[in-house]
């Protein structure tokens, strides 16, 4: 006949891991990383938390990866656990991660081929989580030229704009040839635009 408990229980030490760890895990890694994101405040917001788990007991350490490297455009995040050295769990955490930053915009409706001008830009407070270089400041898009359209409110990334030419095609200019102490110089006419430093074709 058993004389014991009418039950047993059995207990085991464990690192309990939860949606408030793994959201501190992520906000953490963000900061870490903060020195080589734009001047923006940055989130990530899982689609999903995990259900709650347990690891062995031990020294807890974790490696954190974004689906893109440079963190900005991730649409995910891998966590890989360790205990004591060893990997314990590896698990992808899709959502969404914004970076909201204040950077330039498009005041007006604005067609390629412009010299943009002051009044035309502002600065908003945007998502640029998609945005590949956008402008920051006033000075880096005044007086180029707008290489595509831009509806009011779009962002305007640095790779829309271009150095306008100094040198329109047909227009007069002077050749000047230096070799050794000979000194030669003839006009001409641009036979294409030319932007500093930029060699043309003359006629």
């Amino acid at each position: 006949m058993w004389d014991g408990p009418e039950a047993v229980s059995i207990y085991r030490d464990a690192i309990i891991i939860g949606p408030h760890k793994i959201e501190e895990i992520i906000k953490d890694f963000i900061e870490e990383n903060a020195h080589n994101l734009p001047n923006a405040k940055v989130s990530f917001t899982p689609k999903a938390y995990p259900l709650p788990f347990s690891l062995p007991s031990g020294e807890l350490t974790y490696d954190v990866t974004p689906s893109n490297p440079n963190i900005i455009g991730s649409s995910g995040i891998t966590i890989m656990f360790r205990v004591d050295g060893k990997v314990k769990k590896n698990m992808m955490i899709r959502g969404e991660l914004k970076a909201l930053a204040e950077v330039a915009v498009a005041l007006v409706p604005m067609r390629r081929g412009i010299i943009i001008e002051r009044d035309q830009v502002g600065f908003k407070i945007k998502d640029i989580s998609k945005a590949q270089a956008p402008a920051y400041t006033i000075d880096q898009l005044v007086g180029k030229k707008l290489r595509t359209n831009l509806q009011t409110n779009n962002i305007i990334e640095l790779s829309d704009v271009d150095n306008p030419p100094v040198i329109q095609k047909g227009e007069m200019v002077k050749i000047i040839v230096t070799s050794g102490g000979m000194h030669l110089t003839a006009t001409g006419i641009a036979k294409m635009d030319g932007k500093l430093n930029e060699v043309i074709r003359v006629r």
